[in-house]
């Protein structure tokens, strides 16, 4: 069952919550924060099916809109501003967890910024305790020379990147590469599982053999089984 919630935020436009929709268990071992990417809301298909998912493998998940997407825009908010975004989350949940551990994570952009907060000095607690990345845009398409990883060395809880092979946004073995730095910080710090077939949005060709709906299913387990693990 979905239900809907708000998260006080005081941001722009005189905008003075964030909407959000919570998904699974009431009593769940872990809770999640799912962010969205740049280009689509908390309620698009992807962000929908993934928090359906995660909720039948027993995960709590919040899913929200940044302050940009709650407001109408569709050109994404400033760095600070997504940043005070998933802070005020971070709050939330923290409040209203009782007594799961906390994750948090996003697609695209979402995730992206959710390591930057990790990496930063927003937050005062030892809560969240991990992140999961539904597709990390490692470098924008076609410049893979334009790395956006200089911060993660400094995310200070273990990382699950969940990356398709065909993603233009994050080259496998790029990807490898900064999770092998990561690792390098700190042994078992990160880890990849990449989706076989998938682009960006984790949509796969007809040639695989498998929907859409298979792959998102593999997120949700495989994001469930690596929670459990910690």
């Amino acid at each position: 069952m979905t239900a809907s919630r708000h998260i006080p935020f005081s941001g722009p436009a005189g905008l003075e919550a964030l909407p959000a929709l919570r998904d699974g268990p009431r009593r769940p071992d872990w809770f999640l924060a799912l962010a969205h990417g740049a280009g689509a809301s908390m309620t698009s298909e992807f962000m929908s099916v993934l928090a359906g998912a995660l909720a039948a493998e027993g995960i709590a998940v919040l899913r929200f809109d940044f302050p940009f997407t709650a407001s109408g825009r569709k050109a994404p908010d400033r760095a600070p501003v997504l940043e005070a975004a998933w802070v005020a989350v971070i709050d939330y949940v923290t409040a209203h967890r009782g007594d799961a551990r906390v994750a948090v994570g996003g697609k695209s952009m979402g995730g992206r910024i959710a390591t930057q907060v990790l990496a930063g000095e927003h937050l005062a607690s030892d809560v969240p305790e991990a992140a999961v990345m539904f597709g990390y845009p490692l470098h924008p398409p076609g410049k893979p020379d334009r790395l956006r990883d200089s911060h993660l060395a400094g995310v200070g809880v273990p990382v699950l990147f969940l990356q398709g092979d065909r993603d233009a946004l994050g080259r496998i073995d790029l990807i490898q590469q900064a999770v092998s730095r990561m690792n390098r910080r700190s042994p078992q710090h990160a880890e990849l599982h990449v989706i076989e077939d998938a682009n960006h949005d984790f949509a796969v060709p007809k040639r695989a053999g498998r929907s859409r709906a298979d792959v998102v299913a593999e997120l949700a387990s495989v994001t469930a089984q690596w929670l459990r693990s910690l």
